[in-house]
């Protein structure tokens, strides 16, 4: 664990004050250190994680569209994308009728 921290320390920007711990795997709500020592994971990869680590579902997913295609910028009309909107707007309140898609937590 401390060779795989230091490694990442000293390729990375330093932005984000590291914990001693690397996590390696996870399942669910649970996520596993270098050394199988298990936690509770309450952070959710800020949301990405939602649903759980290694959903068997979610990983399929994935890995259907990334066979399709990978990234698709927002200069470029998408079909996925077209369809996630529509649905988002579907079950928003009355007069929110657009939807702004982004990868952080804006």
């Amino acid at each position: 664990m401390k060779e795989l921290c230091q490694k990442e320390i000293a390729y990375e920007s330093g932005f984000n004050q590291k914990r001693p711990i690397a996590l390696v795997r996870g399942k669910g709500a649970r996520v596993w250190d270098a050394q199988g020592r298990e936690y509770i994971d309450c952070i959710g990869g800020h949301g990405v994680a939602i649903v759980g680590h290694a959903n068997p579902q979610v990983a399929e997913a994935v890995a259907a569209q990334a066979r399709k295609l990978l990234v698709c910028p927002g200069s470029f009309c998408n079909d996925v994308r077209a369809e996630l909107l529509a649905e988002l707007v579907g079950i928003a309140p009355d007069g929110l009728a657009r939807a702004f898609l982004c990868n952080s937590g804006a």
